[in-house]
């Protein structure tokens, strides 16, 4: 799938589109906010934005500190997430209103890595939520309305691929929300990635309870 994503990307720069983070957007036309929104890998992000990096593009990557399956504070996840922010993208929180303070999320965001967080994306967002807060978001009309707004939240495209539609022939501006994970993976669809997530994670849980726990360490070398 990379090559996929190389091959999207270039499709856009070809046509003329120029790159942009949220806060840059100024034209109807021409324009591309590229968006991702990090729900089950870190690495996977870094991975896209070393390919970005190598096209020369930037994008904007979003985390969620409430997250179960990753956790932004790890040491390789840190790691991570401050080298997608050294390569030139924009880094932010990926807020879960049924889980999270958003306040304090912004303020232990920007501390931690050192950043400003200048626009937040809403996990599977609740309109009537997103009425309710004063911070910058993904969401705005001016993002989600205004300009045309594409995503492959489920491993696709499911209302029409960007490249096909009439905004994409025209020049307009886009608004691209894509997970790293449906095109990082070397697997061949959504439910292999998420398995094969699943596996990894299960490995590193073992690892860890193996060089923590005395007694899993013994049961697991018996």
């Amino acid at each position: 799938m990379l090559g996929k994503y190389t091959d999207l990307i270039f499709k856009f720069l070809d046509k003329g589109y120029k790159d942009i983070f949220f806060n840059e957007l100024s034209s109807e036309y021409n324009q591309l906010i590229i968006r991702h929104d990090i729900d089950y890998d870190c690495e996977f992000a870094y991975k896209m934005a070393k390919v970005e990096y190598i096209l020369g593009v930037k994008s904007s990557y979003f985390f969620m500190l409430s997250n179960p399956i990753y956790n932004v504070f790890s040491e390789k996840n840190k790691r991570y997430i401050q080298n997608i922010k050294r390569l030139g993208h924009n880094i932010s929180i990926h807020f879960d209103f049924d889980v999270g303070d958003l306040e304090k999320e912004i303020d232990i965001f920007e501390s931690f890595f050192d950043t400003e967080v200048d626009i937040i994306s809403i996990h599977r967002p609740d309109l009537e939520l997103l009425n309710q807060i004063d911070v910058e978001h993904t969401y705005l009309p001016k993002y989600f309305e205004d300009i045309k707004y594409f995503a492959d939240s489920r491993g696709e495209f499911r209302y029409g691929h960007p490249i096909e539609s009439e905004e994409f022939k025209k020049r307009k501006s886009i608004h691209l929300l894509i997970h790293p994970a449906w095109w990082m993976s070397d697997k061949s669809n959504p439910i292999e990635i998420i398995q094969d997530i699943i596996d990894r994670n299960h490995e590193m849980n073992k690892k860890f309870f193996r060089e923590n726990s005395i007694p899993y360490r013994e049961h697991s070398n018996d």
